[in-house]
């Protein structure tokens, strides 16, 4: 998808908006996926050992520079 992003113009608007739209539908299911193994295996995360904090600890990175792709994603398409 990003070499698309040097040929914008050549990307077709309705192709682009489905495919972005398709992209950050796929980033809102690894979000729900990520809240589901949150909720069942760091549901207490002051009761984490340091061994298993790292785990949590690399989840709640997944979460969030997940987030910020959906963030991107969305202010691209606002700004199309």
């Amino acid at each position: 998808m990003f070499a698309k992003f040097f040929a914008w113009e050549r990307w077709p608007e309705q192709a682009r908006r489905e495919e972005l739209t398709a992209f950050r539908e796929q980033l809102k299911e690894r979000l729900t996926t990520y809240a589901a193994i949150e909720r069942e295996w760091f549901s207490d995360p002051q009761a984490l050992t340091p061994a298993q904090r790292a785990p949590w600890h690399t989840l709640r990175l997944g979460q969030r520079l997940t987030e910020t792709w959906v963030e991107w994603v969305e202010e691209v398409m606002e700004e199309d």
